[in-house]
């Protein structure tokens, strides 16, 4: 029996049911920032309101104090938010990029590429993973400034 190296495997990389799962994990992914990022960016509106309007009764210095923390927490994930869907189109970029670039001799340039490459989705991970946190902190901060605004704390 001969064996043939040029053929793939119906489960490799790019082919068969663990590409559908690696598609379904980037749109959920995807989705998720955009979700996240849409919710912080209205929060930021929401907590700048409270913080310049007139309230009735005035906002205690423990509700100030969370109503800030929220927006910068908002605030912040919005930016990592931002920061995480650039950084994956320049890694997509440097990636095709690099795959496009012929194979020779010296493959300095290439390597390069793959180099920048690497940069960019430890940039996208790092701020994905902040994002995360960040909204996570945000929305605590909220739900003790509710907490705080309806018991008049």
């Amino acid at each position: 029996m001969s064996e043939h190296h040029d053929e793939t495997p119906a489960d490799a990389r790019g082919q068969g049911f663990p590409q559908i799962l690696h598609d379904r994990a980037r749109v959920s992914t995807e989705e998720l920032v955009r979700l996240l990022l849409t919710l912080s960016t209205a929060g930021v509106g929401v907590f700048f309101i409270a913080l310049t309007g007139k309230s009735d009764p005035p906002l205690t210095p423990r509700q100030e104090v969370a109503v800030l923390v929220a927006l910068v927490a908002m605030a912040a994930a919005t930016l990592c938010g931002m920061l995480s869907w650039f950084a994956d189109g320049r890694r997509n970029y440097l990636w095709a990029t690099a795959l496009q670039t012929k194979k020779g001799k010296e493959d300095g340039p290439r390597d390069q590429l793959f180099v920048r490459r690497d940069f960019w989705l430890a940039l996208a991970r790092r701020a994905y993973q902040l994002l995360m946190l960040l909204f996570g902190v945000g929305i605590v901060a909220s739900l003790y400034y509710l907490v705080c605004r309806v018991l008049n704390w």
